[in-house]
């Protein structure tokens, strides 16, 4: 009131809003708030800040495989089919129908799949979308599945490449590779067609096609001017294969884009912010939501690198869409939807989250990271230190306290105890894992410390960092926590919490280079199933597995022979799982690879988290975007949103 009060004693209230919020309560009824209706800002343009340093590890379809680069391939490029909205159910974009067996697009065998092309599609530089930009696009795909980057195309691979893209030899013989892909897709310029013919039925074919990166069309002639053109044959495709490896990116590809979306990128100030505007070639769906016109609006990406700055903006409405923020940030955010300057938007996730240990830590190149630190490079490939860790964590605490559940009232997160997370086929309690004997990890420090004496580990001195995502305030803290509970046990374990940068993080993930000895992990699961989500973790060729050294090599070479032989076996049972067309079997296999997992303690598992959506109460379509399959509802569709 002295603000208002203030206002109108000078006068200057020609053209002011007033925002008054007025609560009334009768008996025997709850309370409503009545909140009046607050001025749009730059109705044309919806600024989304996020919490994520440095921005997207890469632009190029067919080499990032992560959420907060596609959310611009997402925006940027079109796929065959897409999801609709917040639905389970799929529309036709690139693709002219969605291929059925009744229609003839797929097989009575389930092994082939045929999409027909639309006419009229343009790339944002005017070039004509033809089926050699698809058949090229997915091509190129596959080309990089075996790089050091782990990029998405091993979702392709694994229905439609021997070995799932890792037979024996496969990639070092041009031929072989150069047969096997061009049997695996092909096309036909007169129908404008393209098939696939799977190895062996998938039911989370069209899953891949529909999100992932992998699948993202892009313009040949565009890759060929820019240095990125294939040579078709067993000899080019070979020598294509390195342009996927960390070091050896085309660095133009990287962090260009040129798509037939619905947006472009106008500019982009790499870690900073990217700018995306309508794409004045895009060719609407009629009939499709949010797809059926041309984008109205010029979207700015802002990547933040502190959370007070991000709060700052959507409190004053310079941001319209905050991501990211920490939880103890709840209650002013909540403050904000009471008076009508926002809407909070809070739905569950099949996400997983925790830390990995590294089996393979490059000590060479540990010194980057401090030249304080030191550790042997087999550490954690002992079990019982592996154990003895994930018994000192504070399950409960890090839940309630940290994440916030109990002090803010909201369901933040649930507790995660493996690969398979709750709301997935195949996924187990801890009490029912406990009853097949399964070693499920809590916190009890008197285990921990007797594991640590039986490693023959204890009072040996390490100093390591351990690597939380910057601005994660959460997860840096939780770290903290776990070094002073390990310190107390045995005063030679130092641990120092370190905030690294996303593309750092991830770029350091790569197998025989990561120096992390103990480093965040998150999981966005690609489709609803646990062949993914135990690929992701645990194959030797999976996206975490890798760069942690999670390898029967690598366990052999420490002499943990009866390690190696289980990891061995897991890796089995997840390619069973992949490979049977029988939906319970597969999830029997899925339960059995888990089991191990959980008992070899390869990680340490945090949490489920909840998705929280913070909008401008301005903002129009939330609802649009609350799809767990599409990295979970991390990423904003922008075509879906108004103002």
């Amino acid at each position: 009131t002295s603000d208002l009060s203030s206002i109108i004693a000078s006068g200057q209230y020609e053209n002011t809003t007033f925002v008054n919020t007025v609560l009334v309560l009768v008996s025997g009824t709850y309370a409503n708030i009545s909140k009046t209706s607050i001025p749009v800002k730059n109705p044309s343009i919806i600024t989304d800040a996020e919490l994520v340093p440095g921005g997207p590890y890469s632009l190029d379809p067919a080499i990032d495989y992560e959420v907060v680069g596609y959310e611009i391939i997402a925006n940027v490029y079109e796929f065959l089919i897409a999801y609709n909205g917040s639905s389970n159910s799929f529309f036709p974009e690139v693709a002219t129908v969605l291929p059925t067996v009744a229609n003839g697009g797929i097989s009575s065998n389930y092994l082939n799949y045929t999409f027909y092309i639309r006419h009229g599609l343009k790339f944002s530089n005017g070039d004509t979308l033809t089926v050699w930009d698809v058949y090229a696009s997915f091509v190129r795909s596959l080309l990089f599945v075996q790089s050091t980057s782990a990029p998405s195309g091993w979702l392709l691979a694994s229905v439609l490449l021997p070995g799932g893209g890792w037979a024996p030899g496969l990639y070092q013989n041009g031929t072989a590779l150069y047969d096997n892909i061009t049997r695996a897709i092909t096309y036909n310029n007169a129908t404008q067609t393209i098939t696939f013919h799977l190895l062996h039925p998938s039911p989370s074919f069209l899953d891949v096609l529909a999100e992932e990166q992998c699948s993202a069309i892009m313009d040949w002639n565009w890759l060929v001017s820019h240095g990125a053109g294939i040579d078709f044959s067993p000899s080019g495709f070979i020598a294509y294969e390195s342009f996927g490896n960390v070091g050896s990116f085309n660095t133009y590809i990287q962090t260009h884009a040129m798509g037939s979306g619905p947006y472009m990128i106008s500019s982009y100030l790499q870690g900073q912010s990217i700018l995306l505007t309508p794409n004045p070639y895009y060719t609407p769906i009629p009939g499709i939501s949010g797809y059926d016109h041309k984008a109205n609006t010029t979207v700015i990406i802002d990547y933040i690198k502190d959370a007070e700055t991000e709060l700052l903006m959507i409190q004053n409405g310079e941001a319209d869409i905050a991501v990211g923020l920490p939880t103890t940030y709840y209650p002013t955010l909540s403050h904000l939807e009471s008076s009508g300057m926002i809407k909070i938007y809070e739905f569950p996730t099949i996400n997983l989250n925790g830390f990995g240990f590294n089996l393979n830590i490059n000590t060479t190149m540990l010194p980057q990271l401090g030249a304080q630190y030191h550790i042997p490079r087999f550490y954690f490939d002992n079990l019982d230190v592996r154990r003895a860790f994930a018994y000192a964590f504070n399950y409960e605490e890090y839940l309630n306290d940290l994440v916030g559940n109990a002090i803010y009232g909201a369901n933040f997160s649930i507790p995660l105890n493996g690969a398979i997370s709750y709301g997935m086929p195949g996924y187990l309690s801890n009490s029912q894992l406990e009853s097949l004997g399964v070693n499920v990890p809590y916190y009890n420090l008197t285990i921990a410390k007797q594991y640590l004496m039986e490693s023959g580990e204890y009072n040996v001195s390490i100093n390591i960092p351990a690597i939380a995502l910057a601005g994660d305030s959460v997860n840096y803290a939780a770290l903290g926590m776990w070094a002073q509970a390990l310190h107390g046990i045995d005063p030679n374990i130092i641990i120092t919490p370190m905030y690294l940068q996303f593309s750092q993080w991830i770029g350091y993930g790569v197998f025989n280079q990561n120096p992390m000895p103990i480093f965040f992990v998150g999981w966005s699961p690609d489709f609803n199933f646990p062949t993914d989500t135990l690929d992701a973790f645990y194959q030797v060729n999976g996206s975490y597995a890798p760069g942690g050294g999670l390898n029967p090599t690598i366990l052999t070479m420490a002499n943990q022979t009866n390690q190696s032989n289980m990891d061995v076996l897991l890796n089995q049972y997840i390619e069973d799982a992949v490979n049977t067309g029988n939906i319970s079997q597969s999830l029997k296999y899925c339960d059995l690879a888990n089991e191990i997992g959980i008992n070899l303690a390869f990680y340490v598992w945090t949490q489920q988290p909840s998705m929280f959506w913070f909008y401008s109460s301005n903002l129009n379509g939330a609802l649009n975007e609350m799809n767990p399959t599409v990295n979970s509802g991390g990423d904003t569709i922008f075509i879906y949103l108004s103002k």
